[in-house]
């Protein structure tokens, strides 16, 4: 018997929300679209504080220094689990990493973060559309006339 392989656990999970942008350049405005077009935040965090955490770690990603876990919990008065919760999944969508002990911006900044991550999207659609066109051979489907 052929034994069923799991994929349970990513290798990085992205989200992707397509909205309207901002109407008028505004700082705030434009990072918060940011995370929430990349699914970074959703409207469940009312208080907005992965928003938060991401502020702090662009802010020590300018310094290039990072930041620890134990500093953005004292900063922002949240609980250790719910910063770390917070952080994981920053790093599970590769939009920070983790040097040592610190926490920063997976590239010196926010457009090159997101090159990057286009560039992990390209290559696992390309790899998806491989799998997907022997599936379709193997099923022996047609494409679809237009």
């Amino acid at each position: 018997m052929k034994k069923k392989r799991k994929y349970k656990e990513a290798l990085s999970t992205y989200t992707f929300n397509i909205l309207r942008q901002p109407p008028k350049e505004n700082l705030e405005d434009d990072l918060r679209w940011i995370c929430y077009a990349l699914g970074l935040i959703n409207p469940r965090d009312r208080d907005e504080s992965c928003l938060k955490i991401v502020e702090i770690v662009l802010e020590a990603s300018k310094e290039e220094e990072g930041i620890s876990s134990s500093e953005i919990t004292k900063r922002l008065n949240l609980t250790r689990g719910a910063v770390i919760n917070h952080l994981n999944r920053l790093m599970q969508a590769r939009f920070i990493i983790k040097r040592g002990t610190n926490y920063e911006l997976r590239e010196r900044n926010i457009k090159r973060t997101i090159e990057k991550i286009r560039g992990d999207v390209d290559r696992f659609l390309e790899e998806l559309l491989q799998i997907a066109e022997s599936v379709d051979k193997a099923y022996k489907l047609k494409a679809r006339r237009h």
